[in-house]
Formats: structure tokens, C-alpha cells, sequence
């Protein structure tokens, strides 16, 4: 696509083009901050996504975003844009044993007995395109018998806007649903293979979903982080930080945990020296960190 054809794509869908100069401006800051380089053949899918993502945003001007990006908080920014541009797209039960763990081993241990006053909380980062969280409550509702005399809360978030709105919307291509059971896909999901499927809206309605930044040093301003959770669910972002960032973000999960809480990490994640906060758990052969403390 020339230059020209992008400037009159974009300004149909009331954003400005990108020039050449401001193009291999942002991907040299992007790639001497991060290691990642952009080919040429990649302008169009990054000028749409970040395009995508300074209207969500609410930025106007490109010259003061770029200040922002190399001004002392500009990390935080590229965190989210390095959500923005390398996310995998997220599958249902793509971490089943987790799931597994989660109603045989993590609640009972965090809970101290069913039913209780307090809600449930149970928080999934980042939020990608919904399909974490969407399967916690899927595996609740299935396999968990105290799921129906038990408040929960459903948490997911990410640092990007328009991430959580795709994920609120729980439209998914046939791909994203290849582990799920055929009778679950049929009981949860309308739709075929050509139009997509859309999940049921019970379920998109059981979760909430907040912006956030965990590797910010600030605490969340949404009131849903207001009380600490049960079980934290963090797949493939701390390793998205460098080590300051990453002991920030370890640090935070760590607070939001209640005392006999427990955080899972994806598998060959890592949290550094943060982890000697957490008590050391193997469930069958599930690897959770715990916060130490007794369950609520």
C-alpha cells in the first residue's frame, strides 16, 4: 500500500497518516527500547494498530506522543505497546491444568471453607482477547459444585483500552475454542466457522474488566482492585519488562493477593527476587505461588 493509499485509509477512519519520517522515528525508538523490529512488509498491520491505539487513547498529536515515549514514564507506555503488538491471541483452556488446579486445590486453600461472606475474587492479566477469563468462568461453572451458593468476582485487565473492549465483546474465530469440549462449545457459543462464534452473554456478563498497569509504581484507580483476591491468573506479561519494571509489577500482584492468596504465572514465567514474597507450591504439578497468610 503507497504511502498516499494509507494517509486516505486512515483519514476514512478519522485519523491522521503516518509520514515516512515519523514511521521509522517511532519503530527506531520502539526497537532500540525493545529489541523488536518492524520489517517493512509490517507498516500497514503496525500504522492500523497503533493508529488504532492513539484514537482509543485520545491522542492528537503524534509529535507529543513521541515525547511521551521517550520522556522518564515512557516505559510504561511501551510496555503497552509491546502488549499491542506481540499479544498471541488467547485460546480457550489453553492452560487446563491451571483450571484444574483452581477448583481442586487453590480455592479450598485459599478459602478455608464454602460457603463464605466475602466474594470470591479472581483476577486474569492481561486480559488479551478475553479468552482466560472467559474460560475460569466456563470451568466454575462446569466443575466447581459450590459455584452456585458462592459470590464471585471475575477480573480482567489490561493496560490497553481497546483490548478490553474487544474482549468484552467475546466474539472469537473457530481456533481460539479448538480445546474446548464439543459440548461446552455448543452449550456457550453461537455462531459457525465462517462467521466467527460469540460467547454466551451470562458468561461475558460475569466478568469485569478494568484498565490497568501492573508494572505502574501507582496502585490501580479502578475501585474493583479495591479488595484483594483469592487467586491471580498473570500469562506471559512479566516477561514483557525489564527487571525494574518486572519487580514493580511482581510487587503489585504480590499487594493485591489476600494472606493464603495464590498467583499462576505461564509456564517458564518468572518473577526474579520477587520470589522469595511467595511460598512455593507444586499441585499436581501445577507451580503457584502463595502468599503467606491464612485463607479468609
Amino acid at each position: 500500500m503507497s504511502a498516499a493509499a494509507r494517509q486516505d485509509a486512515a483519514a476514512r477512519h478519522g485519523r491522521p497518516g503516518l509520514s515516512e519520517a515519523a514511521f521509522q522515528s517511532f519503530c527506531a525508538l520502539f526497537y532500540r527500547e525493545t529489541g523488536i523490529f518492524f520489517a517493512p512488509a509490517r507498516r500497514y498491520y503496525v500504522e492500523r494498530r497503533l493508529a488504532a491505539h492513539l484514537l482509543a487513547a485520545g491522542e492528537g498529536d503524534f509529535a507529543c506522543y513521541m515525547a511521551r515515549l521517550r520522556g522518564a514514564e515512557g516505559w510504561r507506555e511501551i510496555a503497552r505497546l509491546v502488549a499491542l503488538f506481540t499479544a498471541p491471541a488467547g485460546k480457550f483452556y489453553e492452560h487446563q491444568a491451571q483450571l484444574d488446579c483452581l477448583v481442586e486445590h487453590l480455592l479450598p486453600a485459599a478459602a478455608g471453607g464454602w460457603p463464605r461472606a466475602a466474594p470470591l475474587r479472581i483476577w486474569c492479566l492481561p486480559a488479551g482477547n478475553g479468552a482466560a477469563v472467559y474460560s475460569v468462568a466456563i470451568h466454575l461453572a462446569e466443575q466447581w459444585p459450590e459455584f452456585a451458593l458462592q459470590d464471585v468476582a471475575l477480573v480482567a485487565s489490561d493496560p490497553a483500552p481497546e483490548a478490553l473492549a474487544a474482549a468484552a465483546r467475546g466474539a472469537f474465530p473457530e481456533d481460539a475454542l479448538a480445546a474446548l469440549p464439543p459440548a461446552l462449545r455448543a452449550h456457550y457459543f453461537a455462531g459457525d466457522a465462517e462467521n466467527g462464534f460469540v460467547l454466551d452473554e451470562a458468561v461475558r456478563k460475569a466478568v469485569r474488566f478494568a484498565v490497568c498497569d501492573p508494572a505502574a509504581l501507582d496502585a490501580p484507580q479502578d475501585a474493583v482492585f479495591g479488595a484483594p483476591f483469592d487467586v491471580i491468573f498473570c500469562h506471559d506479561l512479566l516477561r514483557r519488562y525489564g527487571e525494574t519494571q518486572r519487580q514493580a509489577a511482581a510487587l503489585m500482584l504480590y499487594e493485591r493477593l489476600a494472606p493464603g492468596g495464590f498467583l499462576c504465572l505461564a509456564a517458564g514465567e518468572t518473577m526474579g527476587r520477587a520470589c522469595g514474597l511467595f511460598e512455593i507450591r507444586v499441585l499436581d504439578g501445577v507451580l503457584a505461588y502463595q502468599k503467606p497468610g491464612a485463607g479468609r
